[in-house]
């Protein structure tokens, strides 16, 4: 199923003190070549917690959520990359805005040097971290197996990683971020939003 992402703002108005906004756009499957490109791009625009530049620029820059974040979804049939946050009413506007600016300066300007090796030193040393549990292992053994990722795919995670370039990182932003498709939920009273359209 190919993703039918017409760039729209669908608003659903809700008498709560708060906006909700989510958006997507098409991601990546799992087996697709380009996975970990967009699993580093991923973390440095909006999954890598308070590292990531959603968070920088909308949380520790200006206090308009107290937390955003993205994740790439590969779905059986589809492949998204899905985000999220909360905002008061009145930045509604405001908060979509930075958050298609992100978008569109990673789009452009890709991501540093920097960047990429903070992305990659996260990635790789954490993942030890995931196996604290038994039910945490099983999970993890679980779902290489249904992404069918090998056996040996914990021995070779790092050097997969390791392996990425900033140019892979750049061309997955060109790929991926295209504000065009970009489609967003908000559900409240937004403020400074112009919806595409409305649903009761």
């Amino acid at each position: 199923i190919a993703p039918q992402a017409a760039g729209e703002i669908i608003q659903v108005t809700r008498p709560i003190a708060q906006t909700m906004i989510t958006f997507g756009l098409p991601g990546v499957k799992r087996d697709d070549p380009d996975w970990f490109p967009a699993f580093l791009l991923n973390h440095i625009f909006g999954g890598g917690g308070f590292s990531s530049r959603l968070t920088a620029e909308i949380r520790e820059k200006r206090g308009l959520t107290y937390g955003i974040y993205t994740s790439l979804w590969p779905l059986d049939h589809a492949a998204l990359l899905v985000g999220g946050g909360s905002t008061v009413n009145d930045k509604a506007g405001e908060t979509l805005g930075l958050i298609k600016s992100e978008l569109v300066r990673m789009a452009e300007g890709g991501v540093s040097e920097e960047e990429l090796a903070d992305a990659k030193t996260y990635l790789t040393g954490s993942l030890p971290l995931q196996f604290t549990s038994t039910s945490a292992t099983a999970r993890i053994i679980l779902q290489v197996q249904r992404d069918r990722l090998g056996i040996d795919y914990l021995q070779r995670r790092t050097a997969l990683i390791e392996a990425v370039t900033v140019a892979d990182v750049n061309r997955m932003a060109k790929r991926l971020l295209d504000p065009a498709k970009l489609t967003t939920v908000v559900v409240g009273q937004p403020k400074g939003i112009t919806p595409s359209r409305m649903v009761e």
